[in-house]
């Protein structure tokens, strides 16, 4: 692949190759030739050709779920994931021929892409990074209300799903009065001298916010 050399099997050491346990790895673009040594004892001398140095061109677009490839001409293009190191994995993770689709997550990854030369060749790999797919936003809560009891305010709202959340912020008149997302889907504190708009907003595991839902507190005036 390019100015990656790999060597694939077991119970072999490739000196001169840096061992990542499954593969042995090389970084060298000049023609070379190694010794695959077996452990009973049985060696291989194996040489290769000088690196190519280009690159597939590829095209991409990005969509909600995807980047998409789409390659210019039909061949054998093969997307291999990057090792810690930065290094193409020997191991791809498709194979395509015209377009294939690499599904986005939620952190980015790169990836590297590679043409079928005569086997075992392949281009130099083209290093692209999946773009992170948008945390989701939780649905808002809805059916809000509230009770005054021995002069305490008391919100409840309803959820469908709660327990994907990891609870529900509370707004005052715009400020947030919750330190830490609730559980439970009601809420109590002091009732307000005066007329106050409190927002329920629901929150998920990657801390985004729902749309508010408004309750509208006269405290003067018992919700009927």
């Amino acid at each position: 692949m390019g100015r990656h050399v790999y060597v694939i099997g077991k119970d072999i050491t490739v000196p001169r190759f840096k061992n990542y346990g499954t593969f042995w790895y090389k970084n060298e673009s000049k023609a070379f030739c190694f010794l695959v040594k077996h452990v009973k004892g049985k060696s291989k001398k194996v040489c290769v050709r000088e690196a190519p140095a280009k690159k597939p061109k590829i095209t991409h677009k990005i969509t909600e779920d995807y980047l998409v490839l789409k390659a210019p001409r039909e061949s054998v293009y093969r997307v291999y994931p990057l090792i810690p190191e930065g290094i193409p994995s020997p191991f791809p993770l498709l194979t395509f021929k015209k377009e294939a689709k690499l599904r986005r997550r939620y952190e980015p990854y790169t990836v590297g892409i590679a043409e079928e030369l005569n086997p075992p060749y392949e281009t130099e790999p083209l290093l692209l990074e999946v773009p992170k797919k948008p945390y989701p936003v939780p649905e808002p809560p809805s059916h809000g209300g509230y009770i005054i009891y021995k002069n305490k305010l008391i919100l409840y709202w309803f959820h469908e799903k709660p327990e994907d959340l990891l609870g529900f912020h509370i707004y005052k008149n715009k400020e947030r009065i919750t330190e830490k997302p609730v559980k439970q889907t009601t809420y109590t504190e002091e009732n307000p001298s005066l007329p106050a708009l409190y927002e329920i907003k629901a929150v998920n595991k990657f801390m985004k916010e729902s749309k508010p839902l408004p309750i509208n507190v006269y405290p003067e005036t018992p919700q009927p």
